[in-house]
């Protein structure tokens, strides 16, 4: 099975997570042009990896087709590299939200990346 999940690596991303913050580039942007990049790593290290975020795109696109209020912009059931970006976004800037809606794909995400940001302290002065 060739699954578009499958196709990102993560070894290629810590260099990369440089620029983007040097240039301000939205994540949404980056992840776009890296999955049209096609990033690979080891053969086999995402077979969960792709099973997971499989189902979480699937579940997405249900609940867009019944109209229901999700976590995850709905433009991410359009196709799986969109699936990826939004979920990625989504962990990035409502990462306990989606820890609560959904913790499997919030864990790979958190594997991929190496961070937790539900648990990254924010000081906002109160």
């Amino acid at each position: 099975m060739n699954n578009r999940f499958e196709i990102l690596g993560a070894k290629e991303f810590p260099a990369a997570w440089e620029a983007i913050l040097q240039q301000r580039v939205p994540i949404y942007q980056f992840l776009s042009e890296a999955d049209r990049q096609e990033l690979r790593s080891q053969a086999g290290v995402y077979t969960a990896w792709a099973r997971i975020l499989a189902a979480e795109y699937e579940e997405l696109k249900r609940g867009t087709d019944k109209g229901q209020k999700t976590v995850m912009d709905s433009y991410g059931a359009s196709n799986p590299a969109e699936f990826f970006a939004v979920a990625t976004e989504c962990f990035f800037e409502k990462p306990k939200q989606l820890l609560k809606k959904h913790p499997r794909l919030y864990e790979e995400l958190k594997q991929f990346y190496k961070q937790d940001p539900a648990n990254w302290r924010c000081d906002s002065g109160k």
